[in-house]
């Protein structure tokens, strides 16, 4: 083989890397993370073993109907609550940040979500005043937005 041919194959072999976003690179300690089962995720939904009730869990896990936040100052009949954690990437910083992503699940199935830290405390609150869900009489809430004391807004729940 030529010295001519060699560079060739060379050249072909560069052209075959692919071109990474380094947001796309999952770290080892990711690993853990997406086989530690006991701690993926919380739901309220019950699984009680058939696969329509893990259909049920995953697809509120893993989409979501509606903005929580297209829907402010509107009574909604909660029944159950989802919750995992996402991380995205600080569009000021790029800075890496955990967040907890909320789905509310009306009683008629629809998914409400949001990463909002005044829904988590108002979640936290409510789980320790009225019970945990699965709720057998949908709580009525309304998401409300709030000022904070540094002037930022946050959204709420509200019981109605």
């Amino acid at each position: 083989m030529s010295k001519e041919v060699k560079n060739t194959a060379q050249a072909e072999e560069t052209t075959e890397m692919m071109v990474v976003n380094r947001n796309d690179i999952i770290s080892g300690s990711a690993i853990h993370a997406l086989t530690d089962t006991a701690t993926a995720f919380f739901s309220s939904i019950a699984d009680n073993g058939t696969r329509e009730s893990k259909v049920a869990i995953y697809n509120a896990i893993n989409k979501a109907d509606e903005k929580l936040d297209d829907h402010k100052n509107e009574v909604l009949n909660i029944k159950d609550v989802v919750a995992h954690t996402v991380t995205l990437i600080d569009e000021n910083t790029s800075e890496v940040i955990d967040c907890t992503r909320i789905v509310l699940i009306n009683d008629k199935g629809v998914g409400y979500e949001s990463i909002s830290v005044g829904i988590y405390s108002s979640l936290q609150k409510l789980f320790a005043i009225v019970g945990m869900p699965t709720w057998d009489e949908p709580l009525k809430v309304k998401c409300v937005e709030q000022k904070t004391r540094k002037g930022f807004k946050t959204l709420t729940l509200e019981l109605v």
